[in-house]
């Protein structure tokens, strides 16, 4: 499962902890960004495990961007934004990374995740979910930068006989469930694949 995810709201956080407590009797694998706002989350995730803290998967390096709305890049940093406009895969941050860079920096979770025997959950940030998403469904590299990984949602994978199923959860707030974009009424469910939980506060 892939969870996509802001500083979270109580509510959003309650889901979380919610959609995986099936896994206390079957057993996970939980790794997880080492920035705040993922350990926050995985705090509140009342699992029989200890979680791999990576830096793996930390949020793509941004540089001098680091913080910045895409709005806010734009008007301070124009020609850094066109130049990422142009190729967003291989922009490099000053200071920072490129997609191409991160791409390398998250293969041994990807390998990692691969390997494992048991499911997974990986709390990240956009960006890096991103790559890691992009090699379990069959995208190409060039369309990592573009894929969507939307904020307040669970993207789960299960290998299926020739592919990959998979399904999308999306947190309605108001309501304080999350609902699967195929049906409205069905919520995620008790069996746990591979989870992917991103945080993420800037547009970058």
């Amino acid at each position: 499962f892939f969870f996509n995810d802001t500083a979270t709201t109580e509510i959003y956080t309650e889901q979380i902890v919610g959609s995986v407590r099936c896994v206390q009797e079957t057993g996970v694998r939980l790794m997880t960004s080492t920035l705040k706002r993922a350990i926050e989350t995985v705090k509140n995730i009342n699992i029989p495990c200890e979680p791999v803290y990576l830096k793996f998967l930390d949020e793509i390096n941004a540089g001098i961007a680091d913080g910045l709305s895409i709005t806010e890049f734009k008007t301070q940093y124009p020609q850094e934004y066109e130049e990422r406009t142009r190729d967003k895969l291989r922009y490099r941050y000053p200071r920072g990374e490129s997609y191409t860079d991160l791409i390398q920096r998250v293969e041994p979770v990807i390998f990692e995740i691969e390997r494992s025997k048991r499911p997974v959950i990986v709390i990240g940030h956009q960006a890096n979910l991103r790559c890691v998403y992009a090699y379990f469904s069959g995208h190409e590299i060039e369309e990592i930068p573009h894929l969507n990984i939307p904020l307040h949602s669970v993207i789960k994978l299960e290998p299926d006989v020739y592919s990959i199923k998979e399904t999308r959860y999306f947190c309605d707030l108001l309501l304080g469930e999350f609902i699967s974009e195929q049906d409205a009424d069905q919520k995620v469910p008790d069996d746990i694949g591979k989870m992917f939980i991103s945080h993420s506060k800037s547009e970058i």
